[in-house]
């Protein structure tokens, strides 16, 4: 069996719809207009919103752009991407809903459908005022996602650094991470302090 296959037999579609057809009603004015194993699209006058199940990670998501936005057609935004408007800090600690149950996929599509109004109703709506805000806010995750990388990086070098008290090394590390936590900061005096003593 493939992925493919394997998805569309969690009767993602009947989830969705259940989950998503609030998009039907006002003040939305969505339309169904197209449905199949792992993905159901909506749109509005104004609006598109793709709910789907991936094939190969199983995880759920919507991607929603503005009809006559053809950058946000070709690189729709999705949901982490609406609350990084909306909500920063519960972006950069969200993970997609992955669900490879029936069951799973009924209760992630509520959940999705609730996350997706609670943060982007202005996007379902079809607010310039929010849709403005869009592309920085990716920008601005997308960098504190690098910079993120960054620190976990000479982070986990200073750590090792550390285990052995090789100094030089633990300083090294320290020199390329954009920020430090407390405990940071206090072992790198230690292992400056250590190098002045050794110098």
């Amino acid at each position: 069996m493939s992925a493919a296959q394997g998805v569309s037999r969690l009767c993602f579609v009947e989830a969705a719809r259940a989950a998503f057809d609030v998009l039907l009603d006002a003040p939305y004015g969505f339309e169904v207009v197209s449905e199949g194993g792992t993905q159901v699209r909506y749109e509005s006058d104004v609006v598109v919103v793709v709910v789907f199940h991936d094939r190969l990670s199983y995880e759920l998501d919507v991607e929603v752009s503005r009809l006559s936005g053809r950058d946000e057609v070709e690189r729709p935004y999705s949901l982490q991407d609406l609350m990084c408007v909306t909500d920063p800090e519960a972006a950069r600690s969200f993970k997609r809903f992955a669900a490879t149950t029936s069951d799973a996929v009924g209760r992630g599509t509520a959940l999705l459908a609730e996350q997706v109004r609670n943060y982007g109703d202005p996007a379902l709506l079809g607010s310039s005022e929010f849709y403005d805000l869009l592309p920085s806010a990716r920008a601005g995750a997308v960098r504190a996602f690098g910079e993120d990388q960054v620190n976990r990086a000479a982070k986990k070098k200073a750590d090792e650094a550390w285990a052995v008290k090789d100094y030089p090394g633990v300083v090294s590390a320290y020199a390329k991470a954009l920020t430090l936590s407390t405990v940071d900061r206090r072992r790198l005096r230690i292992a400056e302090r250590h190098l002045d003593d050794e110098g």
